[in-house]
């Protein structure tokens, strides 16, 4: 399924924690040298300055070349359908390219094939646009889009294509509900919200099975949508803008029902989300609360036109710098529970799989506490195995 290497993608994966463990003395340097042995890769994936150098560098050239070829095909192209043909066809040569890349340079998010890819998939938007430009019915493009963006994401794990394949499914729910003439219209945002919370949970789920790790990053960034469309799509500024600008393509009809929940839904959705992100140990939940929140702000502004935008400025400012100060309070008042340091694992967990690649290693490793483990099957990120 994946275009990478899959075992010097589990290399990379057990190299990326075993240096966390060396920063946090979970490992020794000897301990980490034999990783780098025993874990072999040989991806190019330079540090990111480079990436974001190779990735606009790149970019670049490609379009430019694409411009080239358009250039000395415009005596050929004298209809839509011409110019689709030719998009899709550097389209799909982009995508033999990358496989190039990928399989013989052995690029792994270099920023080359990040942009190969990208280019790739707006000319291939683009070519299908093309094809039903004289449709007035959009369904045909996202669906014929999501397939596309899901079989790419899942191709070569990319996050933005998952984001596109998520609104390009939010569409599609959008547009059948307005086709249905129904009742369901009312409910639009409802249906919406409860699309966003499947996916939501279908992430998390994903997240907990070590099966599909290559896919966590990208289901890392699923949630994260989530969270934040799901509070759009209970918006009521959200929805009336969303309404108003459908309207100038798709004849909408009716309004909204029980239009008064989304008002409140305005604050508590980011009173929640706090709620939960210091409950649960959640940093997704409590950037998606600050972040929805700063939103909320706004649509207060936007349906109270009484209120002065400075003086709201001023106190929405103090609001998160209030929130802030006492979150960081909170946490370190309850320095059992919560830590203010930055830090993305357990430290028992940290501490549970040096002692894994410890003994994968055969090399003895200094703990301050003994630790006995009764016994047992534990994967480590990639390595496998049984203790």
């Amino acid at each position: 399924m994946t275009a990478y290497n899959k075992s010097w993608v589990d290399a990379l994966i057990v190299k990326t924690f075993s240096k966390k463990l060396l920063q946090k003395q979970l490992l020794s340097e000897s301990q980490y040298q034999l990783v780098k042995e025993k874990f072999f890769e040989n991806f190019y994936t330079p540090n990111i300055f480079i990436c974001i150098g190779l990735f606009f560098f790149t970019f670049i050239l490609v379009s430019c070349s694409a411009a080239l070829v358009i250039w000395v095909s415009i005596d050929y192209i004298k209809s839509a359908s011409a110019a689709a043909g030719l998009a899709l066809f550097l389209s799909f040569a982009m995508l033999i390219s990358l496989e190039f890349i990928i399989k013989s340079l052995r690029h792994y998010n270099s920023g080359v094939d990040n942009a190969f890819l990208y280019i790739a998939s707006i000319s291939f938007v683009t070519g299908i646009f093309l094809i039903f430009i004289d449709y007035e019915n959009f369904m045909p493009i996202l669906i014929i889009c999501l397939v596309f963006f899901i079989s790419a994401s899942i191709r070569y794990g990319d996050k933005i294509l998952t984001i596109l394949a998520f609104l390009c499914a939010s569409g599609i729910i959008f547009r059948l509900v307005i086709m249905s003439e129904s009742f369901l219209f009312s409910y639009m945002p409802f249906i919406l919200f409860l699309f966003g919370l499947a996916c939501y949970f279908f992430s998390i789920k994903i997240l907990k099975k070590s099966i599909y790790r290559y896919r966590h990053a990208q289901m890392q960034t699923l949630k994260i949508c989530c969270l934040l469309f799901m509070y759009l799509y209970v918006n009521l500024y959200f929805i009336k803008e969303l309404y108003t600008l459908s309207s100038l393509f798709l004849t909408i009809k009716g309004g909204i029902s029980f239009a008064f929940i989304l008002h409140y839904s305005n604050i508590l959705v980011p009173i929640i989300y706090l709620y939960r992100g210091i409950k649960k140990k959640d940093r997704d939940f409590i950037h998606a609360g600050l972040i929805t929140l700063i939103f909320s702000i706004y649509t207060f502004y936007h349906f109270s036109y009484s209120v002065n935008l400075n003086l709201l400025l001023l106190l929405s400012g103090f609001l998160l710098v209030l929130i802030c100060w006492l979150l960081i309070r909170y946490l370190k008042r309850n320095s059992l529970n919560f830590t203010f340091i930055e830090e993305n694992e357990d430290d028992f967990n940290l501490n549970s799989e040096a002692i894994l690649i410890s003994q994968s290693l055969g090399t003895s490793q200094t703990h301050e506490q003994e630790m006995k483990f009764g016994g047992g099957e534990f994967g480590g990120a990639g390595a496998g195995g049984e203790y």
